[in-house]
């Protein structure tokens, strides 16, 4: 032990000189509180060195000379320490901001947002929590990442295959440069979606006054909405061609409501009913509100001396 006053013992502490406390002699104690001196953080031992080095104190004493080199490291060390708890502070309350902005995120379903932030909270507790509860959410972000790399590529398969109409909307911005490549994408896709009438179908059903229509053919993608959809409309002498021959008594079931047919009123005389394929869209973001596929034709469906009559035509082409 060295003793450099009455107030500044100092030990051998792994071939460093550091100040010692304690009383009868037992300086390798820490204030008699923590146990052996040997186990203080180390950090502590440097905090303890700068706050009983006096150097006014110390400014004359040949003995304490050996030591300055010691001082001089310990009070780098603490600034690189004090340095690094800043930075550390600062990182925290990025985080913090961060997963503020994650949660709004979470709340207006903005997938593709969610995602990007949650870049830069890896290993964060919150978001581990945040993911686990919103899974679907984080998902369909990711695939919204894949469908722009896809995009700006002009893979239309990679497209078709991770395209998620609902975050493109939330996300419009983003998808702005690509909205015609996506609306072509789509229009090209139900094009080729041509559904079939069922067998039979229809039949109706006299006593209740209702028709049960049967079609099959749902097979173009999701495009990331919750269910496929259709279009029927009826009207008393022919079938339809065009959304703007449609009228207010327009339907618009999913595929989930039609898996054992569709029921609707049967007519008084004479109906014509067409069936298109259709995906809705975000008006402000794409010029209109829908794309539709080739019809489907059911009818007419008549009632001739208590009778109905069965025909169907497919794709713009009626019987003959």
């Amino acid at each position: 032990m060295l003793v450099v006053n009455d107030s500044l013992k100092l030990i051998d502490y792994d071939g460093m000189y550091v100040p010692a406390y304690g009383n009868g002699g037992k300086y390798e104690k820490y204030s008699g509180e923590r146990g052996p001196f040997e186990k203080v953080p180390p950090f502590e031992i440097d905090h303890l060195w700068m706050q009983t080095w006096d150097e006014t104190l110390l400014a004359n004493c040949p003995d304490a000379d050996n030591f300055r080199t010691t001082d001089k490291e310990v009070r780098e060390r603490v600034e690189r320490a004090r340095k690094l708890e800043r930075a550390r502070h600062k990182e925290m309350r990025k985080r913090v901001k961060r997963m503020e902005k994650l949660e709004e995120a979470i709340a207006n379903g903005d997938a593709l947002k969610v995602v990007r932030i949650a870049r830069h909270l890896d290993d964060y507790p919150p978001l581990e929590r945040a993911r686990t509860e919103n899974a679907a959410l984080f998902e369909r972000g990711k695939r919204a990442r894949q469908a722009l790399r896809a995009l700006r590529k002009g893979d239309d398969k990679a497209v078709l295959a991770t395209l998620d109409l609902l975050t493109v909307t939330k996300s419009a911005r983003q998808f702005l440069p690509f909205r015609a490549q996506i609306r072509t994408l789509v229009e090209a896709t139900l094009a080729g979606a041509r559904f079939q009438p069922g067998q039979p179908s229809y039949q109706l059903d006299r006593q209740s006054g209702q028709i049960t229509l049967r079609w099959t053919g749902w097979s173009w993608p999701h495009f990331g909405l919750p269910d496929r959809k259709c279009l029927i409309a009826s009207h008393s002498q022919r079938f339809l061609q065009a959304l703007d021959e449609v009228g207010e008594d327009t339907l618009e079931p999913g595929q989930l409501s039609c898996r054992d047919g569709y029921t609707l009123l049967s007519p008084q005389e004479t109906d014509f009913v067409t069936i298109w394929p259709a995906v809705t869209l975000d008006w402000k973001q794409f010029g209109r509100d829908k794309v539709i596929g080739p019809p489907l034709g059911i009818g007419s469906i008549q009632l001739t001396n208590g009778k109905a009559l069965r025909r169907w035509w497919p794709r713009g082409q009626k019987d003959d």
